[in-house]
């Protein structure tokens, strides 16, 4: 239940990648490899047009929850203190 993370929606019950802000994720990991800040990072996704899914503009918390997602976007997921695979397309 609830809202599907930042690169994903759901159909049919699954999540699936959704491809515009899959490249705003791809961006932000690119982005703070490079040693970019977080506002930095932020900056430069609102500045290229993209938004939050409630459509906001970034802010540094909201680059920080994606980056601390770095797991599911590799496609893992933890539960219970486990990781398991998840069963949806990677991002990363």
């Amino acid at each position: 239940g609830g809202r599907p993370p930042y690169g994903y929606r759901v159909e049919d019950g699954a999540l699936v990648k959704d491809e515009g802000e899959a490249r705003c994720v791809k961006l932000v990991f690119c982005m703070r490899e490079s040693g970019h800040t977080l506002q930095c990072i932020a900056d430069e996704v609102n500045a290229a047009g993209y938004r939050t899914k409630g459509g906001k503009a970034f802010s540094r918390s909201a680059i920080q929850n994606i980056l601390t997602n770095e797991r599911l976007y590799r496609g893992r997921l933890q539960y219970n203190g486990r990781e398991y695979d998840g069963n949806y397309e990677k991002i990363l």
